[in-house]
C-alpha cells in the first residue's frame, strides 16, 4: 500500500480534511494512490502556501463543498471529491491495473456506475431509494462500512491511523471492482461473437463468463431471439439457463416447461440430473445432454 500519513506541511504530495472521514475522500484517497505514491496531510484549513494536490476542502477543482456543488452528471447524481477525481484520473487508474486501452472507457463508466457514483449520492445526501416504505431491509453499504473506521466514543485511537486503515480497506474494493469491471468488458466482447455464431434459440458459451450485458445491451435481432444459453459449469458438467426477461429480473423469456421443474426425470433427457424448483435453470452432464435438453425446452415452447 502506498499511502502515507503526515502532520507536515512540506511532506505532503496531498491533503484533505481533517475530523471524521467519509467514503468520499477515503476512496478519493484509494484511487489517487493507484497512481503513485501519496503522502497523506488531514487539515481543517488548507495552507496557503501549498502545492499539494487538495480534495474534499478548500473549494478546489475537486472539492464540493461551494455552494452550488460542482458539478453532476447526466444522470442527475452531482460529484462528490471521489467522483472528481475520477472523473479526471478514472481512465490512468483502470489502466495502471492492466485495462486494455480499447476497453478503458467502458470500465471507468461500469466501476462509477457500480462504485463512485454510489459513493458521490451518498455524499451529497441523495437517498438510495426514493420512497423508502419500499426498504424492508437496510442493508449495510460501503459508505457506512468506511464510516465505521471513525474511532468510536469510547477509542484512543488517532483519527489518522483509522483514516490509514479505511484507506487500505477502500484499496482492495476499489482494485477488486477495477478488475471485475476489466473481465466482465472482456466478456461481453466474447459473448458478442459467439451470438454471432449462434443458429436458432441456444447460446453456447465454451467457459462460464458474464454474459447478459451482452445479450442486453446490443441493439441486434439476434440477441432478442436468445431463450437459453448453455455454459461449462463450475460444479462439473453444463448448466442451462434461461435468458432473463430483463437485466436483473427473475422471470425468464421462455422458462423451462413447468412440469420439469423440481422433477429432471420429467424432461425426458437422461443426463439431466437437476432442475431448480423455478424452471430457469438445469443441469446436464455433457454438452450433448445440454443440448438435447434445451431443444426440448425450445420445441415445448414453440
Amino acid at each position: 500500500m502506498n499511502i502515507r500519513l503526515t502532520q507536515n506541511t512540506n511532506e505532503a504530495t496531498h491533503i484533505t480534511h481533517g475530523g471524521i472521514f467519509h467514503a468520499d475522500e477515503v476512496f478519493a484517497t484509494a484511487i489517487l494512490a493507484t497512481l503513485g505514491d501519496v503522502t497523506v496531510m488531514r487539515v481543517f484549513t488548507v495552507p496557503a502556501d501549498t502545492r499539494a494536490f487538495v480534495y474534499d476542502i478548500g473549494r478546489g477543482k475537486y472539492d464540493h463543498h461551494q455552494k452550488g456543488g460542482n458539478g453532476a452528471r447526466e444522470n442527475g447524481i452531482p460529484y462528490a471529491s471521489c467522483g472528481l477525481i475520477w472523473r479526471d484520473y478514472g481512465a490512468e487508474a483502470v489502466q495502471k491495473l492492466g485495462c486494455p486501452a480499447s476497453l478503458t472507457g467502458k470500465v471507468v463508466a461500469e466501476v462509477d456506475n457500480i462504485l463512485i457514483e454510489g459513493i458521490d449520492g451518498i455524499d451529497n445526501g441523495i437517498p438510495i431509494i426514493a420512497d423508502s416504505t419500499r426498504m424492508k431491509y437496510h442493508p449495510l453499504n460501503v459508505s457506512e462500512e468506511i464510516d465505521q473506521f471513525n474511532p468510536a466514543w469510547d477509542s484512543h485511537q488517532h483519527p489518522d491511523e483509522a483514516f490509514a486503515a479505511a484507506c487500505k480497506f477502500a484499496e482492495g474494493i476499489l482494485h477488486r471492482t477495477i478488475e471485475y469491471a476489466i473481465s466482465n468488458a472482456k466478456a461481453e466482447s466474447r459473448v458478442m461473437d459467439a451470438i454471432q455464431k449462434t443458429v436458432g434459440h441456444t447460446l453456447v458459451l465454451p467457459e462460464y463468463m458474464p454474459w447478459v450485458d451482452a445479450v442486453f445491451n446490443a441493439e441486434r435481432e439476434k440477441e432478442n431471439e436468445l431463450w437459453y444459453i448453455i455454459f461449462p459449469s463450475r460444479r462439473g458438467g453444463y448448466s442451462v439457463q434461461c435468458i432473463p426477461d430483463a437485466p436483473g429480473s427473475f422471470g425468464q423469456r421462455h422458462p423451462l416447461p413447468k412440469d420439469w421443474w423440481g422433477n429432471p426425470m420429467a424432461s425426458g433427457v437422461e443426463g439431466c440430473s437437476f432442475v431448480h424448483a423455478n424452471g430457469f435453470i438445469a443441469a446436464c452432464d455433457t454438452l450433448e445432454h445440454a443440448l438435447e435438453l434445451a431443444q426440448a425446452a425450445t420445441r415445448a415452447n414453440e
